[in-house]
């Protein structure tokens, strides 16, 4: 049976929806087929988890579990009496939400230690993780994106340059979370002053963008299964043209702010493939690993892609439903697309023979005397 572990948790503001992604996910997996070892990543440690329900992390004790370190396709579970159990790694599961967990740190770590993950590789996790670089990507791909301003901290913040670019009303976010944490809509200078200071306690940049009213959002998922891409259908939550916050994600029961959601969504067969082209076109250029969820605005039948979300919550499974795709489906691809992506990896060449080092040596020798 392989072992695989399921990372979830993080430094990050989003660590209790990727505890919610990582119950859901452990409740679905295929445990005939798998052995899963859950490693919540909590105060800059790795802690394995065998009881794996929500009351465990509502005041999680990290004294009461093993310490997990890595090394080159293994864990190590550092026991409290007997020492480091080894278990070797099949694959990687990221079940991690924002932060370190999913701007590529993490898939970095993963690769120096040799072990297949689920999730896009450091670069096209690290662009999309920052919705200003998002816009870059999406202008060199001609793909269309909302009017935006960016602010670094400590910058010279020229107030009526942004409303004369903009106007009012102007959204302003956190150029790296999600979830709407720290996310405003502001319609005049003092909140724009008040919504910007917010945003910058969560982050070293911020974005601004010209606030559409009157849109419609979409939301549409895929991911590669035997190197084909396959899409989910399409969803529209009705959100009466207000903010969607994280309350509203997360604790509304399916209502969101007196809407619902729609899905599959009532949308012409033109629109339908002009979202399918942007994501299949995105995906591609940065060469995408696993689920990803994007993100549209429609504003007078003009398409805009707002946002690509590389570690989505409850990786998107619900949006694959009448593809007759389950949880467990989609997990068991994520996992072979995982290791055979590693394969191929692993085939290339990454040692070229040379006298570098030698002729080197004597340069070196040279400059000591």
């Amino acid at each position: 049976m392989d072992n695989i572990i399921l990372l979830f948790g993080g430094n990050s503001c989003e660590r209790d929806i990727s505890i919610i992604t990582a119950v859901q996910l452990y409740e679905n997996i295929d445990k005939k087929k798998y052995n899963v070892i859950p490693i919540y990543l909590y105060m800059d440690n790795m802690y394995r988890v065998k009881n794996m329900v929500i009351d465990t992390f509502v005041d999680f004790k990290e004294h009461s579990y093993d310490k997990v370190l890595f090394d080159n396709g293994k864990i190590l579970v550092k026991r409290k009496i007997f020492g480091y159990n080894m278990i070797k790694v099949h694959c990687a599961i990221l079940a991690t939400h924002g932060g370190t967990g999913e701007n590529g740190s993490l898939s970095g770590y993963l690769e120096i230690n040799n072990i297949p993950y689920t999730c896009s590789s450091c670069m096209a996790s690290s662009i999309l993780m920052d919705k200003c670089v998002t816009k870059y990507i999406q202008s060199s791909l001609d793909i269309p994106y909302i009017d935006y301003y960016v602010l670094h901290k400590y910058d010279d913040i020229d107030y009526s340059k942004i409303v004369k670019k903009l106007n009012f009303p102007i959204i302003v976010k956190p150029a790296t979370l999600g979830s709407s944490i720290g996310v405003g809509k502001v319609s005049n200078i003092d909140s724009l002053i008040d919504a910007i200071e917010l945003a910058f306690y969560y982050d070293d940049k911020v974005i601004l963008e010209k606030c559409l009213e009157n849109f419609e959002e979409y939301n549409i998922a895929l991911y590669k299964r035997n190197g084909e891409i396959v899409l989910s259908d399409i969803e529209r939550p009705f959100l009466n043209n207000s903010i969607l916050g994280f309350d509203d994600k997360y604790l509304s029961s399916g209502k969101i702010n007196g809407g619902y959601r729609e899905f599959p969504a009532k949308i012409s067969e033109d629109k339908r493939i002009e979202m399918e082209d942007y994501a299949k076109k995105i995906y591609n250029a940065l060469d995408i690993k696993g689920v990803v969820r994007v993100d549209y605005i429609v504003k007078d039948s003009k398409v805009y892609l707002n946002e690509v979300n590389t570690i989505p919550g409850s990786l998107a499974y619900y949006l694959f439903e009448n593809k007759k795709i389950n949880y467990m489906q989609l997990i068991d691809d994520m996992i072979d697309t995982a290791v055979f992506e590693k394969e191929k990896k692993d085939d290339l060449i990454t040692y070229y023979k040379s006298s570098v080092l030698k002729s080197a040596k004597y340069t070196v020798n040279k400059l000591r005397k």
